[in-house]
Parts: C-alpha cells; sequence; structure tokens
C-alpha cells in the first residue's frame, strides 16, 4: 500500500521507514525544507514538504495514500510548556484524522508514548486500560498524548477511521547520533560517579518498535491501543548494565535521594538559577513506567529483545563510533556535553536514566552517604559543578519521554 509517513526522519520514524520499505509500500514522508533526511539514504520515498500544524498540507499529503503513520511530534524538552506542544501533538493529530477521512477513512497508526498510559510511584506494572491520575502540571506531554488519543479514537468510532493506537515505551538503538537516549547510556560510562534515582522504565530497541508500528498498520483493531514495551528496569540496573557492557561493572553507582533532589532542582528553578537537569524532566525520573505489552504480542505479534542485549548494542555502536574510548574518556565526536536549559553537567544527567521517559525518555549498590546531610553536601557540590558547566557550554539537551524515544 501507499503510505503518507509523518515525522518520518526521526530516530524511530526513519527505522518505521526502513521497515516499511522491506515489507514493500510505497512511501511519501511530510518533510520541512530543513529537514535531515540523512537517515533514509537508500530508501526511495516520495518527499512531501508541509507542516503537521497546516490542515491543508496533510489533506494534500494524504491524498492517494492508504493509509497514514503519524510519529511526528516535539523531541525538547525546552518546548514542552510552548504552545506548540498542543498545535504539533494535539492539533495535528486531527488534522492527520480528517485527512484521513477525507480521503475515504484511511488506515492511520497514530505513535502516543507510554506516558500517556501513566507513570506511578511504586514499581507497578501497567497494561492499555490502567488508570491514569498523573496530574497536567508538569505532564503537559503525556496529557497532551491522551488528548491526541482520544481525537483517535472518537475519529475511529464515529467517522470511519481505522485509527490504531500504540504507546512505546523508552527506546534505544545504535546510530541515535542526536543522542535522545544514548545519551545516557555515554555519560553513565564518563561519569563518576554514576547517578541514578528511584524509578524505572520499560526498555525497548529501536527496531522492534518499529515493527510493532509496521504491524499495527495491517493488524491493529482502529479504536484499540497497544502498549509497544520491553523489559521493565529499575535506573540503577540501567545504569548496572550499561557499565558492564562496557567493562566496568565495578564502578560506583550513587542512588539519589527522589525527596532531596526534586527539592534541589525545583528550588534551583525558582531562584532563576541553571538546572543540572530539566525540571519538568526530573519529575518524570522518579516514576515508573513499567507496562505489560501482552496485547500487541498477542494481536500484533509484537516481539522484543531483553534490555540487556539492547543496552549492550548500543554501547557497542558507542565505542565503534568513537563516543566513548575503552576507558570511557572520549568525548563524543562533533558534539560536546547534552546542553541547554542549565543541563551542563554530565555529573547530573544519570538521572534521566529514570524518565522513560522517555524522551526515553528509559543499574547496583546504593550509597549509604545517599541518605542524610552527606548527600545533601555532595548533591550541594554536584549543582555547583553544574552551574558552571552550564554557563560555560550552550548546546541544547534533548530529552527521552518514553517514549518513543523521546519528545518526537
Amino acid at each position: 500500500m501507499k503510505v503518507f509517513v509523518t515525522g518520518g526522519n526521526g530516530f524511530i520514524g526513519s527505522r518505521v521507514v526502513h521497515r516499511l520499505h522491506a515489507d514493500g509500500h510505497e512511501l511519501r514522508l511530510l518533510l520541512r525544507q530543513t529537514s535531515k533526511t540523512h537517515r533514509l539514504e537508500g530508501i526511495p520515498f516520495e518527499r512531501h514538504l508541509g507542516d503537521i500544524r497546516d490542515p491543508d498540507s496533510i489533506m494534500a499529503g494524504a491524498e492517494g495514500c492508504d493509509a497514514i503513520i503519524h510519529l511526528a511530534s516535539l523531541s525538547a524538552w525546552e518546548q514542552i510548556r510552548s504552545p506548540l506542544m498542543r498545535e504539533i501533538v494535539v492539533d495535528g493529530t486531527r488534522n492527520v484524522c480528517e485527512a484521513a477521512k477525507a480521503h475515504g477513512g484511511l488506515r492511520v497508526v497514530f505513535v502516543s508514548s507510554v506516558t500517556a498510559i501513566g507513570g506511578t510511584k511504586e514499581e507497578v506494572v501497567q497494561n492499555e486500560d490502567s488508570p491514569f491520575d498523573l496530574p497536567a502540571e508538569p505532564f503537559i506531554y503525556a496529557h497532551a498524548k491522551r488528548d491526541a488519543e482520544a481525537i483517535c479514537r472518537d475519529y475511529a468510532e464515529n467517522h470511519g477511521v481505522g485509527a490504531v493506537i500504540v504507546c512505546p515505551c523508552e527506546v534505544y538503538g545504535p546510530d541515535d547520533d542526536d543522542f535522545i537516549t544514548a545519551s545516557y547510556l555515554r555519560d553513565a560510562i564518563k561519569d563518576w560517579p554514576a547517578l541514578a534515582v528511584n524509578g524505572g522504565t520499560a526498555v525497548s530497541h529501536v527496531d522492534d518498535i518499529a515493527g510493532g508500528i509496521a504491524a499495527a498498520l495491517t493488524k491493529g483493531t482502529p479504536g484499540k491501543r497497544y502498549i509497544l514495551g520491553g523489559d521493565n528496569v529499575h535506573a540503577r540496573d540501567i545504569i548496572k548494565m550499561t557499565l558492564e557492557a562496557a567493562g566496568k561493572g565495578d564502578k560506583f553507582i550513587l542512588q539519589l535521594p527522589n525527596g532531596l533532589t526534586l527539592w534541589a532542582i525545583t528550588t534551583m528553578a525558582r531562584l532563576g538559577l541553571p538546572t543540572p537537569v530539566h525540571p519538568d524532566l526530573m519529575a518524570h525520573a522518579v516514576h515508573f513506567f513499567y507496562v505489560d505489552s501482552s496485547r500487541a504480542e498477542d494481536e500484533l505479534g509484537y516481539t522484543w529483545r531483553p534490555a540487556r542485549e539492547v543496552i549492550g548494542e548500543v554501547v557497542g555502536w558507542l565505542e565503534r563510533a568513537g563516543h566513548v574510548s575503552a576507558d570511557g574518556s572520549q568525548e563524543p565526536k562533533g558534539a560536546g556535553r547534552s546542553q541547554g536549559h542549565g543541563q551542563g553537567s554530565a555529573r547530573a544527567r544519570g538521572l534521566l536514566e529514570a524518565a522513560h521517559l522517555p524522551d526515553a525518555l528509559g543499574a547496583g549498590p546504593v550509597s549509604a552517604g545517599a541518605r542524610g546531610g552527606g548527600a545533601a553536601h555532595w548533591w550541594s557540590r554536584e549543582l555547583g559543578a553544574a552551574q558552571q558547566d552550564s554557563r560555560r557550554d550552550a548546546g541544547r539537551r534533548r530529552g527521552c519521554l518514553g517514549r518513543s524515544g523521546g519528545l518526537r
């Protein structure tokens, strides 16, 4: 069939495009004039210039197609409170569904996120029908995705559109040259100590997620949502697996207390000081996004590989690409530390491992020093270093919401 793909040049989207091509589909991709397409080399596709926010361009892009796969979304934490969030995630999804309706009720696969399923304070495994109780503040992205899902269900139930919803968990894979989730593993290898908080996520391989999305195109039931998950892993265990894959299994892992860490980050943000991680990301990091993929496995034939295998493959790519050396000291090629919104210190970015988030947003012993005054003294020293790094560096931090490989 001929498939119109939005967001097809991104980390996950490009793998979906490769999978669709391998399955014999004809492809039309929504792109902007400035879109990077290096991940699509060797894949024949029709380029359709437009914008997900422009109903006319989406209507034109869907003309002559049999189906739409909708991945377009935001990808940066600093945009989470932007008006673009709802314009792209919610209104953009409505534009896609309206185009599908106008062209005879096309098949639609909407790529949502496990953050729309919900997050918990304890290690609870959720499914597609679990109650959602994350507050709108600060979980803006999760609520936007849920609102977009509601649009898809409405068009499936009342307007003849074959809309299927998939909810990817935190997505990892090689060739993550934007360091959407690979940065977390890279920094765990490079930094001392490696940091974690009390949170966790399901971990998936980008090719498994792409396979699940492609399967939803032909096997999914309209109006249904499908979780695309993997192994449910605590943040410290993600770090532990990473260090073991890098030959650094004896490296010290410090698990920071959630309350102290949240207090420090939010206090710094209120005072206008640079923070080592985005405050909104920190709110995600201290939750568990554990999920059950049984429905997708049973109905779509979705399969996923173990987290240790996924992480090992990414660490291998980081080493081969020169982003870390055998001793973990090599700076990333062509890019410094992940930066932006004052998230300048790699010391604190180990906290991101719990997010997801993820993008993706997404190991070991726990130090006794992580409790009481010792932790407060250590954290104060590390935040001071983070501020210095933030003032020195001016890069942009991309985050992951579990997603589906970050805020897509």
